[in-house]
């Protein structure tokens, strides 16, 4: 892939818009791009307080969907069909990019900027589905799903961050007055 083709892929992933917004009937949906932006900047603010490399943790959260500028924002159930299948398309496409050994290392989540990608992958879905309430209560599941599922990662953060993730999860569950079951 030539450096002249990237911003057709940007633009392809900045007008993509997320099926999961689209399907709960948002009426201006975030798009892949504007996720990976926001998960990328979670990323580096995380990775930097935990001393990590910032600069690695952005990159992975960045890449983690590029894949779907070419196959499109699928929704998980579709993709959980056959994982393996979908994981294989999305390793070719990153190896196209040049990006290959990142896309693995975020997947495999075999280092501690890996693990703070997915994490901020979640949290930026969580806070998007944050916002979107106001508009549109098919969004509160969804966000205790998302608290629910980051939970459990914040044993691979320090103490520090993942306080801080604990906070902005509880100040989205306050505003919206939504318990945890």
């Amino acid at each position: 892939m030539d450096l002249d083709e990237l911003p057709q892929i940007v633009d392809a992933l900045c007008s993509l818009p997320r099926i999961g917004w689209v399907s709960r009937g948002i009426t201006y949906p975030e798009t892949v791009g504007r996720h990976s932006i926001l998960a990328a900047l979670i990323a580096a603010r995380l990775a930097k307080s935990l001393g990590l490399d910032a600069g690695r943790a952005a990159l992975l959260a960045l890449i983690h969907d590029v894949a779907e500028y070419r196959l499109g924002d699928v929704v998980r159930d579709v993709r959980e069909i056959d994982m393996s299948f979908w994981r294989s398309m999305e390793q070719e496409i990153a190896r196209d990019l040049g990006l290959g050994e990142e896309f693995g290392e975020y997947v495999v989540g075999n280092s501690k900027e890996a693990k703070v990608a997915a994490i901020s992958d979640k949290l930026a879905t969580l806070l998007r589905a944050c916002i979107y309430a106001r508009e549109n209560a098919s969004t509160i599941p969804l966000i205790k799903r998302y608290a629910e599922i980051i939970k459990p990662m914040l044993s691979s953060l320090g103490e520090e961050a993942a306080l801080e993730v604990e906070g902005v999860i509880r100040r989205c569950l306050a505003k919206y007055s939504i318990y945890m079951d």
